[in-house]
């Protein structure tokens, strides 16, 4: 159509009565009449009803029905195992399909309320520093266990990476009350696992309110070491493992000294001085400068 008029355009009346079509086919008046814009107006019928390939039918696809998730919570954090990571938590309105790509977690520590049965909530971690992007399920079984006045920061507080680079909420091997030289402090030991070699220990000291908490990785635990523990068949084992190889320090707070005398002296004994856990005085370079009781 807009070629007929276009040529229409190119041809002078006045120097030929017909005119040629883009493929040089001489074309008369009369079919300059067929052709011309109010002819076709004329004679373009009425749209008739889609075929089927015009409006195929809906079903799943790849690449166009993915799940929409409801970001709940966000925070950037450093994870237990040292990243930087931007973290938000998802609520999904239909469980996660297979090409969607995140890994179930069926183990661990953590679990959900009873208000958020039968949701699909997915965790999706951005690390700032590599610009890399992890994502795992969190099933019924890991928000029950969380403190329940903010669960989801205490879920952030316990994420970190394997060794292998995948996203994962640390498995509870054990939690005992133990007593721990030098200090002699009893404190209830929990330890946590995120693979072979990278755990996370947290002591708490009832009496005196305080906390020591201590990471390790795969770079910080020597060849007997790991030999050890790739000989421990159960968590009993591996929990006597660490609390065998662990001490317990107290340590003076520096800002002590900067206090007035009177509020130092009117204050808990365990105010100024706080616990600090070393796996076989392996960071006792840390402590150089500390005043240990």
């Amino acid at each position: 159509n807009w070629l007929v008029q276009k040529a229409l355009s190119n041809i002078s009346a006045a120097d030929d009565p017909g005119f040629f079509d883009v493929a040089g086919t001489s074309i008369s008046q009369s079919q300059q009449d067929r052709y011309s814009p109010d002819a076709l107006d004329e004679a373009t019928p009425e749209p008739s009803d889609p075929t089927p390939w015009e409006n195929p039918p809906e079903g799943p696809s790849p690449e166009t029905d993915i799940v929409s998730p409801d970001v709940v919570f966000q925070q950037a954090t450093f994870a237990k195992t040292g990243e930087l990571l931007q973290l938000e938590l998802c609520r999904m309105d239909e469980p996660p399909l297979p090409w969607q790509g995140s890994r179930p977690h069926s183990e661990g520590g953590l679990p959900s309320r009873p208000e958020m049965a039968g949701d699909a909530w997915e965790l999706r971690a951005h690390e700032l520093s590599t610009n890399e992007r992890f994502s795992m399920v969190i099933d019924e079984g890991i928000l029950t266990q969380l403190d329940q006045e903010d669960p989801w920061r205490d879920l952030f507080s316990l994420i970190g990476l394997t060794a292998g680079r995948e996203l994962v909420l640390p498995v509870l091997v054990g939690r005992r009350r133990v007593t721990l030289a030098p200090a002699g402090v009893a404190i209830i030991l929990s330890l946590y696992r995120y693979d072979a070699y990278r755990f996370f220990l947290n002591g708490y000291d009832e009496e005196g309110d305080r906390l020591a908490d201590l990471v390790l990785l795969e770079d910080q635990l020597g060849a007997a070491d790991k030999a050890h523990l790739d000989l421990c068949n159960t968590d009993e084992m591996l929990f006597d493992f660490f609390v065998g190889n662990l001490t317990l320090h107290e340590i003076k707070l520096k800002s002590v000294s900067s206090r007035p005398k009177r509020a130092a002296m009117s204050a808990a004994p365990q105010a100024d001085v706080s616990l600090k856990l070393l796996f076989k005085d392996y960071h006792k370079e840390e402590t150089a400068g500390d005043e240990h009781l």
